[in-house]
Order: structure tokens, then C-alpha cells, then sequence
């Protein structure tokens, strides 16, 4: 409480509110400056007093400040339903009870506002009653329980005495207790309790009221948008194209161009590449063929008409040529070792090119069959990895290399596969294809080869 208030006028103005005793609260009220208060909840039971005391403008100024000051409290909005429909204001009750419901958490509430709402607005006494007797008849109320003794006794129900009977015996220090003795005894009127509203709605146009009126109005203006709170506005912050924007699209078109442009050039270099190493060979070749010349050994020089050895011999030096071709459309992508002179050369490449190529038939089923798979976590791993060497013990130490060379030609074929860029693996193909030609233990040599004739 604010100063100008008495702590103990306060908390007796408010025992004699509860206790009805509303004569004897206003002449406490009246000595204690309200303006100071800061209690929503004590405003309005100082609204009671006033309203039942017959002092109806300073109760609705009391109720609207207090309602202002807690807009969701559905007790101080259930004083104001009251004192409206009292008034015959329904279309302010109304708005009103709207409010009570929108805050409203118990069920129960909503349908006794909703009774008290039918009721000023003159609704079937049957149906009042069916609104409150199936609750109240077992669960007595101060209030509510003497409403349904109104409504009973007003239809002349047989049950208006166990209704009667009920609430003496359990509600005997009750307010409405000395009503229902009087209802009984006919010195007070069952009617004049009941009809307390007016028949018709009243304007609400006192000139007095203006000043209340109007805030009022601008209270129950945030209470609609409090209960119907406005759509958030859109902001327009950036406005946005559906078609692409063109600076991503001249980086698309830009990037694309440089893997072209790398695509090309890289092309070019292999074309260039090749060509290169052709005119190699050709230079070579004439360089072989004119030294032939000057020494007098190119069978080209001998007469049109050559003997049967000179034919031979055309014969052999074709067969060198065309295997030499073999070998070169083979291995167009591998780089070119040390040149060696086809003429002074005592090996025959066809029969090195057909030991290679026995060499690389091993294929890697073979080579998968002749291993053995097992857990390395089981503890009892073989010590050989050989199927052969664990069933046949006795051939372990007689070619110890066999294994070893078998991968060493799986290797050979998986080298076969690099591409063309990987110069590394290339150079490593090279030096793994001159070891493995040079070991005599891969093939057994040839019965019968014939070697060349070198001229």
C-alpha cells in the first residue's frame, strides 16, 4: 500500500466486504485516501462496498482502475460482470466475459458466468436449473447452493427441501443463511431475490460517467489486441531476382573454360608427345638404314632380282620389323629405354615378347587360390601362407622363389594398368620388367629358337 492508507482500515474494510456487512464498511471507506493504493484486489472489494451501498460511480471508477491496473484478473472481472448486468450494460458485460473466458483455466467458472449471463438476459427457468443442479446437488456452495434453492423454489421442485435441508446443516454461518430462513417464512420475497436484473438493456450515456467511459474504451481497445494480438508486418529487407544472377554464371562459364582449356592443352601434349617420339624412331631408323648403305650391307642395294638366301634374309629382317611394330603399338605410352641397333642385336624379340606375355597369363584367381586367408586373432595362424607348403612339407626348401616370382608377374600385370601421367610408376614398370626378363627361373628356356642371322 502507498502512505495516506491504514494498514489496519485496509484489512478491516476488507472483513466486512467479505462478511456482506457493507454499511459498516463505507464509513471506514470513506476516511482513507484511495488514490494511494497500489492493490488491484483491494480496489475492488472497496467496488463492492460502494456498489452495494448504492454509491454506483465511485464503484465503476473503482472497478476500472483496478481492472487497468490487472488486466487478466478474472476475479476483478467477475465483479465488473456483475455490477453490468446490474446496470442492464449487457453488451459491455459481454466484452467482458469474453475476457473471462479468453483467462479462464477452470470449467467450472465459465459455466457459472455463463448461468449468470442467461439469466440477465432472461432465459427458461428449466433451463437454469439443469445448468446448476447436477453439480450443486453434491457439491454445496455458500453462493451457488442458494441460487439453486431460488431457481427450485421459484418451479415449486420437490427437492427444495433436502436443498434446504442440506445447506442449514452444513452452511450455517453462512450470509445467505438468514435468505433462506426468510424465503421459508415468507418475510422475504423468492422472486424479489431472484429478478435483480432489468428486462431490457440500458444505454450507457450518463454525462457523469464521460471521464470513465473513455478510458474505459482505450483499456478494452488493448484488451482486443492483448487477447487478438496483430500478424507480425513483413519487412522487405533486400529485394530478390528469380533469374540468376549473372556474375555466378560468367564464373561458372570461366571455371568450365579453364578445365576445358587444361583438357586441351593436356591433349595436346600427349599428341605431341607421341608425334615426337615417332619422328624419333623414323630418324633412327634412317639413321640405321643410311649406315647400312655406306657399309654395303642394305639388301635394297643388291640386284632387282635377289638370290633365294637374299629373299631369307628379306624374309627374317621383315619379321624383326613387324615384331618391333608389335612392341611399339604395345607400348606407345611407356617411355623409350636406351635405343639398341636392330642390326647388331643377337637376341630374338619375338620369343622375349611371347615369354612376357606367357608371364602375364597368371591370373588373380590363380593367385588368390594359392594364398590362405585366416584370423590373425585367433592365436594359431599358420607359419606358412602357402596351401601348397602346409600340405606338402617336403618341397618347402627346394624352390623358395616359385612363390616369389609368381608375384612378382602379378605385380608385372598390375603395373600394366598405370596411367599415362604417373611417370613414377612407369619408371618403377620399367625397372620391374627388366628384372623379371633378366631371371632365367621364370620360363624354362625354349627347345628349339632360332636366332637371326646378323648381317
Amino acid at each position: 500500500m502507498g502512505s495516506g492508507l491504514s494498514m489496519t482500515s485496509v484489512n478491516k474494510i476488507k472483513e466486512l466486504a467479505e462478511a456482506h456487512e457493507y454499511d459498516m464498511a463505507v464509513e471506514i471507506l470513506d476516511s482513507q485516501n484511495l488514490e494511494k493504493s497500489l492493490n488491484p484486489q483491494f480496489l475492488r472489494a472497496c467496488g463492492e462496498v460502494y456498489e452495494n451501498t448504492g454509491r454506483e460511480y465511485e464503484a465503476r471508477q473503482l472497478y476500472v482502475k483496478a481492472h487497468t491496473m490487472a488486466p487478466e484478473a478474472n476475479r476483478i472481472i467477475l465483479s465488473i460482470i456483475k455490477f453490468y448486468l446490474k446496470k442492464g450494460f449487457f453488451g459491455l458485460a459481454d466484452k467482458y466475459f469474453d475476457q473471462y473466458v479468453h483467462n479462464a483455466s477452470d470449467g467450472r467458472d465459465i459455466k457459472n458466468i455463463t448461468y449468470l449471463i442467461k439469466k440477465a438476459k432472461g432465459a427458461n427457468l428449466e433451463d437454469l436449473y439443469d445448468m446448476l443442479y447436477p453439480y450443486y446437488r453434491d457439491n454445496l456452495d455458500d453462493e451457488w447452493t442458494y441460487e439453486l434453492f431460488l431457481v427450485s423454489t421459484l418451479l415449486e421442485k420437490e427437492n427444495r427441501v433436502t436443498i434446504l435441508s442440506d445447506y442449514l446443516a452444513y452452511l450455517k454461518s453462512s450470509y445467505y443463511e438468514k435468505k433462506i430462513r426468510g424465503v421459508c417464512d415468507g418475510s422475504i420475497s423468492a422472486e424479489d431475490e431472484f429478478y435483480i436484473y432489468p428486462d431490457e438493456e440500458k444505454p450507457d450515456d450518463d454525462p457523469m460517467e464521460e471521464i470513465i467511459r473513455n478510458a474505459e474504451e482505450e483499456q478494452l481497445e488493448r484488451d482486443y489486441y492483448r487477447m487478438n494480438p496483430k500478424p507480425a508486418e513483413a519487412v522487405i529487407t533486400e529485394m530478390v531476382n528469380d533469374e540468376p544472377d549473372s556474375r555466378y554464371e560468367g564464373g561458372i562459364k570461366r571455371y568450365l573454360g579453364r578445365i576445358k582449356k587444361a583438357q586441351t592443352a593436356k591433349a595436346e601434349e600427349r599428341k605431341l608427345k607421341k608425334a615426337e617420339k615417332e619422328q624419333a624412331e623414323k630418324e633412327k631408323t634412317e639413321a640405321a638404314e643410311e649406315a647400312a648403305n655406306e657399309s654395303g650391307d642394305n639388301p635394297n642395294s643388291e640386284e632387282e632380282n635377289p638370290t633365294d638366301e637374299s629373299k631369307a634374309g628379306n624374309e627374317d629382317t621383315s619379321d624383326a620389323t613387324s615384331s618391333e611394330k608389335l612392341e611399339s603399338d604395345d607400348n606407345d605410352d611407356i617411355p623409350e629405354g636406351p635405343a639398341v641397333e636392330p642390326e647388331e642385336s643377337s637376341i630374338d624379340i619375338h620369343a622375349i615378347h611371347q615369354k612376357k606375355n606367357d608371364m602375364t597369363e597368371i591370373t588373380s584367381d590363380e593367385i588368390e587360390e594359392d594364398f590362405v586367408t585366416y584370423d590373425l586373432d585367433d592365436g594359431f595362424a599358420p607359419e606358412n601362407n602357402h596351401i601348397s607348403d602346409i600340405e606338402d612339407n617336403s618341397n618347402i626348401y627346394e624352390n623358395p622363389f616359385e612363390s616369389m616370382n609368381a608375384f612378382k608377374g602379378y605385380k608385372v600385370r598390375k603395373a600394366m594398368t598405370f596411367e599415362e601421367e604417373d611417370e613414377e610408376e612407369l619408371e618403377a614398370y620399367e625397372e620391374l620388367k627388366a628384372e623379371v626378363v633378366s631371371e632365367p627361373e621364370l620360363e624354362p628356356e625354349p627347345e628349339s629358337v632360332e636366332e637371326p642371322e646378323v648381317k
